[in-house]
């Protein structure tokens, strides 16, 4: 089951080799927005009046299709069409466009490669805030950075770079370096770590702001893991 809509030519050929049954979203399976939800199809198969995915994003749909197409694959597991519609609304995937209301709205999203990149922009542009947003992100060396942050960078009014460590971290230097070859005129700051530059993101931002934190799941994590030890910093 393959939920992208333009898939590698490698993985069509792949499976044309393997003799492989390719199911694809946009050609074997698809789903259309209805005045009560969504309707998935494929063939002459249909489920009618589905509530919307509870994840963000118009992208969750696509995911949700992908998911009921493999379920109707796999007919020996026996997933009623109730179970389908509790699952869509009960979904939750922590860091993905994950929204922590307060003075100062955080979002958590591992965005770490372009087509992520893309989502991401397109759920801050569809729920914009009344001030600035303003990233804090790190990630490693061998990202695509260059393709990444140009996607980000018109949703983004400065950003709070932090090093990550390991074989694969990059330094703060090193990627503001890489960030300005391709967005010359982004507004950097530079810390030793992902912690550091959530700090001063805090520091710089008042009520009707937004920090986004992304760039991968390191990022991420060290900065849910240090907003659990300071619980005031969140609200709700």
């Amino acid at each position: 089951i393959c939920g992208d809509r333009e898939p590698p030519a490698r993985l069509l050929e792949t499976a044309r080799q393997r003799g492989a049954h390719l199911r694809r979203l946009g050609t074997d399976f698809d789903w259309t927005a209805t005045a009560s939800g969504w309707r998935w199809y494929s063939g002459e198969t249909a489920l009618d009046n589905l509530p919307p995915p509870s994840l963000p994003g118009r992208i969750q749909f696509d995911n949700a299709s992908s998911a009921i197409a493999v379920l109707q694959a796999l007919p020996v597991l026996e997933v009623s069409v109730d179970a389908i519609r509790a699952g869509l609304i009960s979904a939750d995937l922590p860091a993905r466009f994950q929204r922590v209301s307060g003075p100062v709205e955080m979002v958590f999203d591992v965005a770490h490669n372009p087509d992520a990149a893309r989502v991401l922009a397109a759920n801050l542009v569809a729920n914009p805030v009344s001030g600035r947003t303003v990233a804090v992100i790190g990630m490693f060396r061998d990202k695509a950075v260059e393709a990444v942050t140009p996607i980000l960078a018109p949703q983004i009014d400065e950003w709070f770079v932090g090093a990550l460590e390991g074989p694969r971290g990059q330094t703060a230097a090193g990627f503001a370096a890489r960030v300005r070859s391709v967005v010359p005129d982004a507004v950097l700051n530079e810390y030793a770590d992902v912690g550091a530059a959530c700090d001063a993101a805090d520091a710089r931002t008042s009520a009707g702001d937004r920090i986004v934190v992304c760039g991968s799941f390191q990022t991420v994590s060290v900065v849910l893991q240090q907003r659990q030890t300071k619980p005031a910093n969140i609200t709700g």
